[in-house]
């Protein structure tokens, strides 16, 4: 039943080979091929179940074929994320085991976050260890373990502190004498537990094996542009030192081995800086792991802030075969480049070839390196440098044809804040932010705010503009669409110390204008069904604001003047969309005694 399904997701979607589904399922149309015909059998609660069908759900939002999709398989469209994947994943596989959890229309697993922080709290209270004693234990701080416990935070599965937090849980299990139980618990067995070489490792990993690793890097992600200072990076010498290090006048055409690639990156963008060219573009399917040794990666990214600073625009095509954690490491490497405004991102919307991997760092007019090795062959690979016109003009035209089937994949968005995403989007929207939102605000309240802090013209003008595109937004989609906001509520002894949510100025909230922007909240959700609000204790990160549309993640800061990033891959928007619920998981209060918490404060 499950081939026959899966071909019919295809003739709704209008999917007409298996490569153009292979595209949004991150793969070769080979394994697709394999899946169709039978002969790859996929297991209803394996991990790559779950990425199946959640690239059917990217593709159908993709090509506008959701209502479809929903449709077939009896779905209400206006059901959130993890309901449609999940009746999704009901239908799919009906018949074959799959346990759809009744009743709440949710996923089976947890996202990320609260599954590590289910296994810790159960293992910690078989340990019978509270989060001081365990952080005293572990030599960490005991803010680190509530917050992992609450599900607001998550580990690396690498990270130091992991490590001394599961050797410290094993060391309390067998003092006790509660391996069996721990065996029960994990699934684990006592062989391996006993066994002083692997047993951490192994606690380690049943921790973090929770079937969801998306919002894990998105955390990651999030968490370093929380801490990021806007700066390009120059710590490895002066840039006339790394230029005198390189031979521009070098006739040397071809380079061999990773070595080789470094050494040809190296000349070409030297010889960019030279020539002083306007443009660099960028495209290769092979790793930057090669450049990935600290000294290697500094000086390379430090030439990248020298061509930036000399108002050099980079283009670059990423491969979209990447997983999703390879892409956030490469967008979390290229920050400062992103903020600078001085950086075309794209990704092609068709899969590489699995026998040979291609590559152009291009100087337009001026040189290129170019290759086209077999896949694996890091030894034996080759380089060109090419310098002739007639060559430069071929690769020119080349790369322009990759640009045809490349989509943006990080955006900047100018102007005022808030207005990217929202004055365009039509389709509803999740906002994650620590202050209550412009777009909940009355007007005489904004109004009252501007009389009392007195801004320059420049500044009220730009503040009300992004009032108004933030209130506009939010009625066009209460009536037609929803809005859901996670927001973090202070205590009401400590309302004088909110912002303001706008980019215009700092403004801080006085007691009263907080109480007058809760009680228009509590009319909204009153008035308007659409509109839900999460009240949160603590947001995960202190300077940032996330908005999830229907087709993009827009995250930005709110204690710097910044541009907004803007994502729109869709296999990233959905992880944003998957971190997004798993905060909303967090709340427990519901509609009705989210009202009572908020006339709190009104009182």
């Amino acid at each position: 039943m499950f081939t026959q399904r899966f071909d019919e997701l295809f003739r709704t979607m209008e999917i007409t080979s298996n490569s153009e589904f292979a595209v949004y399922a991150g793969c070769d149309r080979s394994y697709i091929s394999r899946i169709r015909s039978g002969s790859r059998v996929i297991m209803p609660e394996s991990r790559a179940a779950k990425r199946l069908v959640k690239s059917i759900y990217t593709c159908a939002v993709e090509k506008e074929a959701l209502g479809r999709v929903c449709a077939l398989i009896e779905c209400d469209s206006a059901l959130s994320h993890y309901e449609i994947q999940n009746a999704l994943a009901a239908w799919l596989f009906e018949g074959d085991g799959y346990a759809k959890r009744q009743g709440t229309g949710k996923p089976v697993d947890k996202p990320s976050y609260g599954s590590f922080a289910t296994r810790l709290s159960d293992v910690m209270n078989l340990a019978e260890l509270s989060n001081v004693r365990l952080a005293r234990l572990s030599n960490v701080d005991a803010s680190v373990i509530s917050r992992y416990r609450r599900g607001m935070r998550s580990p690396a599965a690498n990270s130091y502190i992991l490590e001394s937090i599961c050797r410290t849980l094993m060391s309390r299990v067998k003092a006790q004498g509660r391996l069996d139980d721990l065996c029960e618990l994990t699934g684990i067995s006592r062989s391996m537990l006993i066994n002083e070489e692997i047993s951490v490792d192994v606690l380690r990993g049943w921790l973090c094996d929770t079937g969801a690793d998306d919002t894990v890097i998105i955390g990651s992600l999030l968490e370093n542009i929380d801490k990021f200072v806007p700066d390009l990076p120059s710590g490895c010498g002066a840039p006339e030192e790394l230029l005198a290090g390189v031979d521009t006048g070098d006739d040397t055409v071809y380079y061999y081995g990773s070595d080789g690639l470094r050494n040809a990156a190296m000349r070409l963008v030297t010889t960019a800086l030279k020539n002083g060219v306007r443009e660099l573009w960028l495209y290769t399917e092979q790793s930057f792991a090669r450049f990935n040794t600290e000294e290697v990666a500094s000086r390379w990214l430090t030439l990248m802030g020298e061509c930036v600073k000399s108002g050099i625009k980079i283009k670059i095509i990423h491969n979209i075969d990447k997983n999703l954690e390879e892409m956030v490491f490469s967008i979390e490497n290229w920050l400062p480049f992103y903020v600078s405004g001085m950086i075309e991102s794209y990704y092609s919307t068709k899969s590489a070839g699995e026998r040979f991997t291609h590559m152009m760092f291009l100087a337009p007019n001026v040189a290129c390196v170019s290759a086209c090795n077999t896949t694996g062959g890091t030894g034996a690979a080759r380089y060109t440098f090419e310098t002739d016109p007639n060559e430069l003009r071929f690769l020119y035209e080349q790369y322009e044809t990759l640009l045809k089937d490349c989509r943006t994949l990080i955006s900047l968005e100018h102007g005022t804040r808030g207005a990217g995403v929202q004055s365009r989007e039509t389709g509803g929207i999740c906002t994650v932010q620590n202050s209550l939102t412009l777009g909940t605000m009355p007007e005489e309240l904004l109004n009252r705010i501007l009389s009392r802090v007195q801004l320059p013209n420049g500044q009220e003008d730009e503040l009300r503009a992004e009032w108004r595109q933030q209130r506009e937004f939010y009625a066009a989609n209460m009536d037609s669409a929803f809005i859901k906001e996670c927001l973090q509520i202070p205590s009401p002894d400590a309302t004088d110390r909110m912002p303001v949510d706008t980019s215009a100025a700092l403004i801080m909230y006085t007691p009263d204008e907080f109480r007058e922007h809760i009680a228009n909240i509590v009319k909204t959700l009153a008035s308007h069904p659409n509109y839900e609000l999460y009240a949160l204790d603590e947001i995960p990160f202190r300077h940032i604001k996330v908005v999830v549309s229907s087709r993009t993640a827009t995250i930005r800061r709110t204690d710097i003047a910044s541009n907004e990033l803007s994502v729109s891959h869709p296999l990233m928007r959905l992880a944003f969309v998957s971190y997004a619920e798993q905060l909303r998981a967090l709340c427990v209060l519901d509609r009705e005694q989210t009202v009572q918490k908020l006339r709190e404060y009104l009182k």
